[in-house]
């Protein structure tokens, strides 16, 4: 228990042995909300010592305590004179005045074991947000609060809802991993929702509206007049909103061409009739793939 060893409580909160009350409990504060598990998620070193800082305040927080761990500092570190024909022997006394200890104070407290819960959500509840149920062995429901917009594979930690802790000691936490379910239709852009739609060949051709789905229900896609396939056409206001609602992202739909099916003599007729009515000129790209690309 030498001032280099991590286990010295004072070298732990940066302070001298004779720091008062006061000044453990402001350097404590300072330096848990720096190593806080739900500031630091994911980093393992942090969760460590915040709960080294814990055990470090606890201790020396309490009278009592503070005295026997300083008794026991003192008694630790040989001085120079004797280290050398003590050996090993001053290590044994630390050993036994720490067993000493541990038999007057009780048993240590300890920090519950963390839980690793994974949450599927569907597309538009990620999008949403809202409070989920999360059930848990052998027979615990935890609410867990889900913010809007939530990322797949984004960590929530919800404090104090994992295994019990021993002793008196603080229980662990839940650590909830989002698993967003793939959406049928819409795939993600930013604020933007993408999607293919099939349109009308007449409606392509000749311009018009259909009727797309969103997120809230149904809108109308404005189709300009000789719309091509893959064109994107674009529906405002109807994406995803952002974080702080001051605006929408947009629909950006792929115009999927369709041909009409089931033929009959008069439809074939007037195909044949447009057929004749047309010629390169109607059609600019295609006259310049051959001009490049054919002898």
């Amino acid at each position: 228990m030498s001032p280099s060893d991590p286990q010295d409580y004072y070298r732990l909160l940066g302070l001298d042995p004779g720091a008062g009350p006061g000044e453990i409990k402001k350097a404590y504060k300072r330096l848990a909300a720096r190593y806080h598990p739900d500031r630091c998620p994911g980093d393992t070193g942090a969760r460590v010592r915040f709960h080294q800082l814990a055990d470090a305040y606890r201790v020396l927080s309490d009278p009592d305590s503070r005295a026997r761990y300083d008794r026991a500092r003192r008694y630790a570190r040989p001085s120079i004179t004797d280290a050398p024909a003590a050996g090993a022997g001053w290590r044994d006394k630390l050993a036994a005045f720490a067993d000493s200890y541990r038999k007057e104070a009780g048993p240590r407290p300890r920090r519950g074991r963390d839980l690793l819960y994974r949450l599927r959500l569907d597309f538009t509840d990620a999008v949403r947000g809202g409070s989920f149920a999360v059930n848990l062995p052998p027979a615990r429901q935890v609410r867990v609060q889900v913010p809007p917009d939530t990322a797949d594979g984004c960590r929530l930690i919800v404090s104090g809802q994992g295994d019990p802790g021993l002793h008196g000691g603080a229980p662990g936490d839940l650590l909830v991993e989002v698993e967003i379910r793939p959406h049928p239709l819409f795939r993600r852009q930013g604020l933007d929702l993408i999607f293919a739609w099939p349109v009308p060949l007449p409606v392509a051709l000749l311009g018009g509206e259909v009727i797309v789905p969103t997120l809230q229900g149904s809108g109308r896609l404005h189709v300009p007049p000789g719309t091509c396939s893959g064109q994107v056409l674009r529906v405002r206001q109807q994406g995803l909103p952002a974080p702080d609602k001051s605006r929408a992202g947009d629909l950006l739909v792929s115009v999927d061409v369709e041909l009409p099916v089931g033929w009959g003599d008069a439809v074939r007729e007037q195909v044949e009739r447009l057929a004749h009515a047309l010629d390169d000129h109607h059609f600019p790209r295609t006259a310049a793939a051959r001009r490049r690309h054919l002898p």
